[in-house]
């Protein structure tokens, strides 16, 4: 089976050096990472549900459909002639972070069985990208906030926080 896992590194020399100076000030620095973590995923998980194209559920959502199959647009402007059912977009979770070994790592699910032919297209099926630009979006906003978080430890480890 191949591997689905995506990697998303956030080490920036500001980010390194700010966490050099927590962990001098005695900082705790894997609670303080956890917390990055989770944040950074949730970012993504944000990112990859709000640009994920919806149609609507519920009573006469197909008849909708149907009624404006040539007015529903893909993201890329062609149009979308399949009901969407939200199961794909209720699907992606994020986990949490974890330790493992020296790192932690977060982890985002996306449980609908055909979320990868979504992702990256299938037997005679366009591909609709969802995974690797909402973590190609969202690389600097996390680097940003990781910085935030950790400046913020830093505060509270020098007692003005």
């Amino acid at each position: 089976m191949p591997d689905d896992r995506l990697d998303l590194s956030i080490d920036s020399q500001s980010l390194l050096r700010a966490l050099s100076r927590l962990r001098t000030l005695g900082g705790d620095v894997p609670a303080t990472m956890m917390k990055v973590v989770d944040r950074g995923t949730e970012m993504v998980v944000t990112h990859m549900k709000g640009q994920h194209f919806f149609v609507g559920t519920g009573k006469n959502a197909m008849q909708r459909a149907r009624d404006n199959e040539f007015t529903f647009k893909n993201p890329d402007g062609s149009p979308r002639f399949k009901t969407r059912t939200a199961n794909l977009l209720n699907s992606i979770q994020s986990r949490g972070a974890h330790k493992s070994g020296k790192d932690i790592k977060g982890k985002i699910f996306v449980s609908e069985k055909y979320a990868k032919d979504v992702d990256e297209g299938g037997p005679g099926r366009r591909a609709f990208p969802f995974k690797r630009p909402a973590i190609e979006h969202t690389r600097p906003l996390i680097r940003r906030d990781a910085l935030k978080i950790v400046e913020a430890a830093i505060r509270k480890a020098n007692g003005r926080g």
